[in-house]
């Protein structure tokens, strides 16, 4: 209703957040912003009553998504982008990931993306989660339900026998649709189809939970209801089990292990750079913003060490200037500066020989699985701008 102008103020916030924090709820927004036109334009309001909710939504919404706007206004509209098919500039985070063709494109939407919402793989593996034929003929009747779902919803709004629970209300009906329609093109036609993970799957959820149980409620026996939830409780219980289980890495968003950095030594690591000193220093992407974070930014590392076994590094991994100009500033004040790896042996061999090559002594302390190097002399090695360099040229 028009008149009730706090609703359209909250559904304009909530839009502007999520624009600014997941941008594949543009799939949603856009969405709704459908519905809502189909509503005025059926039942017809004055115009006039429309100017302040209108205003009220839109307002909210850029508030909501101020961020996204600024840095856009910054950046020559990067992030919008992000969401066409030739992408964002390559000085910017995903820009150097090479695209996809419409065959790859498509793999990552239906035999990774989905799967792993379904809870058919974890999104940090590509298999998919069948250890015995228990859960094997889970996933199949899983998969089954969320097809059959998928096609009553289409067929006859959500419901295996509508006399009795009653469909879904069009408007309902057409949400889902519409969302699930705009979803998959959006990720077909954008960057995001580059990197087919679970996390970018995230929206589906709510959709996907109201379809599911929108099914279950409507089939006529009680067996049937209670065997649909029954089967997805068990199977995603399992699955659920066997990630915990599963050591390593258990539970982790990471594809590689080389990249899977438990938490179980951050304390020791912040206290000991603490106590130290070491305030400012280098590192690998995957510890520098986790040191930042867990320290309330007392500790600003760069992100300026390889972290892969291979050494290959990227300068995107260092983009957060104001940790940048804070190193910076330390080294050309002369204060301590230290270097932090973890857990992969050819980093540490690698670092070490370029310290030796750079002519330098150091301080080395083992803080459970990282590895610390301090108290440089006769000075602290070249900024890590040059690592890269150095190591493109031995590999060459």
């Amino acid at each position: 209703s028009p008149r009730e102008v706090w609703r359209w103020a909250a559904l304009g916030a909530l839009a502007g957040v999520g624009w600014w924090t997941n941008g594949l709820i543009v799939a949603y927004v856009l969405s709704i912003g459908i519905l809502l036109l189909a509503g005025i334009a059926r039942t017809r309001p004055p115009l006039r009553s429309l100017i302040v909710p209108i205003l009220a939504a839109g307002a909210a919404f850029f508030a909501g998504s101020a961020p996204w706007w600024a840095f856009n206004f910054a950046h020559d509209f990067a992030a919008l982008r992000f969401y066409l098919p030739g992408g964002t500039p390559d000085q910017f985070a995903g820009g150097d990931v090479p695209s996809l063709d419409l065959t790859g494109r498509l793999v990552g939407l239906f035999l990774l993306g989905l799967p792993a919402v379904l809870g058919l793989r974890y999104p940090w593996s590509p298999a998919y989660f069948t250890p015995d034929l228990l859960t094997l003929a889970l996933a199949c009747l899983t998969l089954a339900i969320t097809l059959a779902a998928v096609f009553m919803l289409i067929r006859r709004g959500g419901a295996w026998n509508p006399r009795r629970r009653g469909a879904l209300p069009a408007d309902a009906r057409a949400l889902l649709l519409i969302a699930l329609g705009f979803f998959a093109l959006l990720f077909i036609l954008s960057r995001f189809s580059t990197d087919p993970t679970g996390r970018y799957f995230l929206p589906l959820t709510i959709t996907l939970v109201i379809l599911i149980s929108a099914f279950a409620v409507s089939l006529p026996a009680p067996w049937m209801r209670a065997g649909v939830i029954a089967i997805l409780l068990i199977y995603q219980s399992a699955g659920l089990i066997g990630a915990v289980r599963q050591t390593p890495p258990g539970v982790t968003t990471q594809f590689n292990l080389e990249t899977h950095l438990p938490n179980d030594d951050d304390r020791l690591l912040i206290d000991f750079l603490q106590a130290n000193g070491l305030t400012r220093g280098y590192t690998n992407y995957w510890v520098a913003y986790r040191l930042a974070f867990l320290s309330g930014e007392t500790l600003q590392y760069r992100a300026a060490l390889p972290y892969k076994a291979d050494l290959s590094y990227t300068p995107r991994d260092d983009r957060y200037p104001p940790y940048v100009a804070a190193v910076s500033a330390a080294q050309a004040n002369g204060e301590r500066l230290a270097y932090v790896t973890a857990n992969v042996v050819e980093v540490r061999g690698w670092l070490e020989g370029w310290f030796d090559s750079q002519g330098v002594t150091y301080a080395y302390a083992p803080v459970g699985m990282y590895h610390v190097y301090y108290d440089f002399a006769p000075r602290v090695p070249v900024p890590p701008e040059q690592f890269t360099a150095l190591v493109l040229d031995q590999e060459q």
